[in-house]
Parts: structure tokens; C-alpha cells; sequence
């Protein structure tokens, strides 16, 4: 039927009714690219705000698990993303809201298992401490609201810690303050933390290495 229609008046309806039944039965990935097929052919109709909230719905219900490969999380966010600039005042604006959080703290966690993973390796065929650190960095820099940010400082602390102790002497110093530094970051952001005990040791033995 679909494409009898394509171009007149009922084919925004005619795709509407496709996109919503496949939503319903939950085969999200087709009904996202009905939806839009359908803001992007008729920008104009009334359905068209609708089916681009729909296409972000869509692909953040099948949005996979963060150890997985996160192409669909970056199309629902840019869906998401492109809704909210579209239409700033619509009724879904707080709920579009929550999922961008959601997908942003997916992209966290996955960053987060990376930076574990590099720390896990540790000295094996190269420094893998500094990759850990580097890629919680940048989680955080991204991702500066998430609710992973605890676990991405302290990771900071504890390759920072190795790092130092795995180093040259003409560089060790120098990091082992680097460990102290990070422990500030971590307990001026979480003075409760649940890593504050862990964090604590680390700066302890940081700061007995360092010669005044």
C-alpha cells in the first residue's frame, strides 16, 4: 500500500499507520525507519513531529548493552538530540531529556569497562595504566553529569598509583604526586565515596615514596 500512496495526502498517514503497528509489536529498528521516512518526506504534516520523537523512542528502547557495540545508542542520541533542537517547547521534552541521560550513561559504562580492562592488563606489552587513565579522562570530560563519575575518578587513582610504582626513577616522583592529586579529585567530588577507604591507602603509600 505504502508506496501507492507515496506523495499524496495519505502517505504520511499511510507510513504513520506502518511505523506505529511496528512499534507496537516491538520491531523497533523498522518501525525507526518509518518514522523517518516519514518527518523526512513530509516535514510539514501534523504526524511529523510525532514520528521524529518516535524514531528516538524506537532506538533507545533496542539501545544495547554498554559491553556491546554502540552504533544504535549513537543514532537514538542523534535522533534525541535533533527532536529537542526541532521542537524545544514540545510535551516530550522531559522525557527525551531522561533518555539522553540514560544513553549518555551507557556510553559512560562502556567507557568505564574499557578504562577496568586497561587497568586489568596493567604492564602487559606496554603501559596500560596511562591508556586507563586517559580513557576515564575523557568519559568524564564527556560525560561530566553521569552516574559513573565515582567510579571513573577513582579508577584515575588507582592507575595512577601503578603507574607510578611501575615507573623510572627520574619520572617517579613526579607521578606519585600525580596520585595525590587525583585522590584530592576523587574526595572533594565524593567525600563519602565508597572507594574513600581504597583511595585513602593509595595516597598513604603515594606520599611515604615522595622525598622531600
Amino acid at each position: 500500500v505504502l508506496p501507492h500512496y507515496e506523495g499524496t495526502q495519505e502517505g504520511a498517514q499511510a507510513l504513520y499507520i506502518m511505523a506505529d503497528a511496528l512499534l507496537q509489536n516491538k520491531q523497533e529498528s523498522n518501525a525507526a525507519e518509518y518514522f523517518r521516512r516519514l518527518y523526512s518526506k513530509y516535514p510539514q504534516d501534523p504526524r511529523a513531529a510525532e514520528a521524529h520523537y518516535k524514531t528516538g523512542l524506537a532506538l533507545y528502547r533496542i539501545a544495547p548493552d554498554p559491553r556491546l557495540d554502540q552504533s544504535v545508542t549513537y543514532s537514538a542520541l542523534k535522533e534525541l538530540q535533533g527532536f529537542l533542537e526541532a521542537y524545544p517547547q514540545s510535551e516530550h521534552r522531559k522525557e527525551v531529556e531522561q533518555m539522553l541521560f540514560d544513553l549518555q550513561d551507557n556510553l559512560a559504562k562502556k567507557e568505564l569497562i574499557t578504562a577496568d580492562l586497561y587497568y586489568n592488563l596493567g604492564t602487559y606489552l606496554g603501559n596500560n595504566y596511562i591508556s586507563a587513565i586517559i580513557t576515564a579522562r575523557n568519559a568524564l570530560k564527556s560525560y561530566p553529569y553521569t552516574k559513573h563519575r565515582e567510579d571513573l575518578l577513582f579508577i584515575i587513582v588507582e592507575a595512577s598509583y601503578q603507574q607510578a610504582i611501575n615507573s623510572v626513577e627520574s619520572k617517579k616522583q613526579g607521578r606519585l604526586r600525580e596520585v595525590i592529586d587525583a585522590y584530592y579529585n576523587y574526595e572533594n567530588a565524593f567525600p563519602e565515596g565508597k572507594h574513600l577507604k581504597r583511595a585513602k591507602t593509595l595516597r598513604d603509600r603515594a606520599q611515604r615514596m615522595i622525598v622531600s
